[in-house]
């Protein structure tokens, strides 16, 4: 964040073909938030981005936006009309509703997998 603007005059180097990989990316979810802000604001300069993060949506599906903005900048599948439509269905808890328009907007790129889902074995303490 303290950074960005030395990021920016880097990448605007000659030459740069820079991949900008955000790991545990989840940070990133706050809307309006300073990281980000900054972040996003500095993606556009990147030629490659991703994301990595194990928890991508802790509380809520709109967490994954940034994310998406991130990865699709200038050119995001999920629209302001698609954000408002999940965020409206999540006030509604019609959690169904949320992740059918995530899956039509995003596609093979969302996917949600619980803990209990995958069966691992219980951990020894």
């Amino acid at each position: 964040m303290n950074d960005q603007k030395g990021v920016i005059t880097f990448l605007n180097e000659r030459d740069t073909k820079a991949f900008f990989v955000i790991d545990e990316a989840h940070y990133i979810k706050q809307f309006e938030g300073s990281w980000s802000n900054a972040v996003l604001s500095v993606a556009k300069y990147a030629k490659y981005r991703c994301v990595l993060t194990g928890t991508p949506m802790p509380r809520s599906y709109t967490d994954v936006f940034n994310m998406i903005d991130f990865l699709w900048v200038g050119s995001s599948p999920l629209d302001s009309e698609s954000k408002l439509k999940i965020k409206i269905q999540e006030e509604n808890h019609d959690t169904a509703a949320a992740i059918n328009t995530l899956k039509y907007t995003i596609g093979p790129v969302f996917y949600r997998v619980r803990k209990q889902d995958l069966g691992l074995i219980p951990t020894c303490i």
